[in-house]
Formats: C-alpha cells, structure tokens, sequence
C-alpha cells in the first residue's frame, strides 16, 4: 500500500461486510496508514486476514442479548485500553467507534446504512447504542437513507453519496480465478439465515427449513453459510453444503444462480452484481436501501417459501449485465468526498 503521509486512521471490523468495506476503503485512501481491530463473528477476522489486513481480533459477539451487550460493553473497555497511536476512526454501524473517538479525542467517522435501527421500539439496548453514535463527528450514509437519518442524529455531520456501500467494494471486484468451490458442488443456490441475534430483528423463527426442503423437491443444490451457532440447527448435512473454508462472498454470489438471505448485505450485493437476489429479512418495514433496490426490481422481498422458490425458477440471469461501471463511480464520489473530509480534519 502506497503511504504518503504518516496519519493512522484506526478501523474496527465488527462483521464480514465491514472487511470488504473498509478493504475498498483503504486501498482508495492509500495515503494513510491503517490500524485494524477486529471481533470474533462469522468469518470477519479471517476475512480480514485473507485480505492481508493484520487484523488484531478484540472480542466477540452473542446471540443472546443480554451476554450480547455485556460481551460489546467488555470489548469497548478493552479497546479503549489499546495504546496505539491514531489520527481518526471509522467504523460500521457500531458506536464503539464514536465512543473510543470521544474517549481518546479523536474525529470519529461512522458508517450507516440501516435506518431500521433507528426505531426505539427495538430494545433498551438499542436506544443506548443510537445515543452513543451521536457522538459521531461524520456521519457518512447513502443518499437514499438521509431523510431517516438526518431526524435522528443532530450531532455529526452528515456526508452522503448516491449508491449502495456494497457498490464501494464491489468497484474492486474481480472474480477469483481460483474459485474451487464449483468443484465440489456446482450450480448452487446460496443461503445465508435471518440474523436473528440482532436487537433491530423482532421475530425469533427462521424460515431457512422450509425454504430449503423446497428447493431440495425441485432439486436445487444449496450452499448454506451459517453465522451463528444456532444458524446450524436449521438444516441437515445432507441437505446443505456448508464450505470447508472461507470465501469471499462475492465470489459466492458472483458464481450462484440465486442468492436468498434473511439479511440485507447479500442480497444486496447479489443484486448488484445482476444475480437474481431475494431478501426474506423478517419483517415489513425495510432498510431504505432494500426497498430503493427493490423499486428498481433489482431484488424482490417476501417470507413466502413458495413464493420464493417460483420466483428463482422463473428468473433469468442478464449475461451481458455490466456490474462494475456505476459502482466505481459510486466509489469515487465517496472517495473523493472523504478524502477531501480528511484533508481538512487532519
């Protein structure tokens, strides 16, 4: 990485999408150094390890909600204890950023795209958390979410661009060529569950049993990526491929004929890239991001496993889709707009 100054921008990674994120982040930003931290979730330290990042993993995470806040209360202490000297912080919907930017005097750079967390009907945890990420001196968000942000943070300001932050990564993305996963099980539908450990999802069943029993009727292959241990409880091994090893997932979605998730990044990113994508995240309000997409029949939503599985068989894959022209324009205004933030504020 070509460093042109000796500014440390400190980047905690909470999850998988982070890595990818923040990956893009810096490698278009080169001309600081990078502390990385990461936490015990799914793949993200080894993620972040695959990507050459050096990551120092600080910490875990819990499905439960009261060991989750004690564990996220724990990793904040013990990160604010790390010595390392920085210039700035970003972090991903997480207000551990902010709080270690306040508590070390530090400009703090938060990232957010889901506006669902902005309802306080949620859990005291989350209402404390969304305080916490006032503390943020950039607010950095999509164009297509500011009217619900810009109602609830008063403090930092805001920076927006017009796109999705899977495209900033998305920008960068260039298929493995060592892709050897369809060795082992080709033409694949990919599924990852609902997150339902997550404070912003009320409802507690998955639907990932009778969505897979379906597509195993019409003789779908599935590779399934858990995310949490009762993630594992939902199938059988004979019904699912679960990868030996970690991949990236776009190389997942890129090589996939669909791309179901009870979440939103996936989806997400597989509607980008052009791959048929459904969204059954379990409830009716959506991100903002999810519904502009959906508007845009990119993606369709619904927890109808029926409705699902007929939507996968009647869609057809646009092979001369062009992925990567509005990504990187996409990526370039937010490069460009925090480039110039840096510059000022450093």
């Amino acid at each position: 990485m070509d460093v042109q100054n000796n500014k440390t921008i400190w980047i905690d990674l909470k999850c998988p999408s982070d890595v990818h994120f923040f990956y893009s982040v810096m490698i278009n930003l080169n001309k600081f150094r990078y502390l990385i931290t990461t936490r015990k979730r799914a793949e993200t330290h080894q993620l972040s390890i695959n990507y050459g990042m050096k990551g120092i993993q600080i910490g875990s995470d819990h499905q439960n909600h009261l060991l989750k806040g004690m564990y996220y209360f724990d990793r904040t202490f013990k990160l604010s204890m790390i010595k390392k000297e920085f210039d700035a912080i970003f972090s991903f919907e997480d207000a551990i950023g902010p709080i270690l930017g306040k508590f070390k005097n530090k400009p703090s750079y938060l990232f957010c795209d889901n506006d669902l967390k902005l309802n306080k009907s949620f859990s005291k945890f989350q209402k404390i958390e969304s305080k916490f990420k006032n503390f943020a001196d950039y607010l950095i968000i999509p164009e297509i979410s500011i009217k619900e942000f810009i109602n609830n943070y008063s403090n930092p300001k805001i920076i927006t661009y017009n796109g999705y932050k899977e495209n900033i990564y998305i920008s960068d993305f260039e298929p493995d060529p060592n892709f050897d996963l369809l060795d082992y099980i080709p033409n694949y539908v990919l599924i990852r569950p609902e997150a339902i450990g997550s404070f912003y999802v009320a409802e507690k069943k998955s639907i990932v049993p009778q969505i897979v029993k379906l597509l195993k009727k019409e003789n779908f292959n599935i590779v399934y990526l858990p995310r949490d241990p009762q993630d594992f409880s939902y199938v059988s091994k004979d019904e699912v491929f679960i990868p030996p090893k970690i991949y990236k997932g776009l190389d997942l979605c890129y090589h996939s004929q669909a791309v179901l998730t009870g979440s939103g990044t996936l989806a997400r990113e597989a509607a980008i890239l052009g791959k048929t994508s459904v969204s059954f995240f379990p409830g009716s309000k959506l991100l903002s991001v999810d519904s502009d997409l959906i508007r845009k029949k990119k993606m369709i939503h619904t927890r109808d496993p029926k409705e699902i599985v007929n939507y996968i068989l009647n869609s057809k894959e646009d092979k001369n889709y062009n992925y990567k022209t509005n990504s990187i324009k996409v990526r370039d205004e937010l490069i460009s707009k925090l480039g110039e933030t840096l510059d000022e504020e450093l």
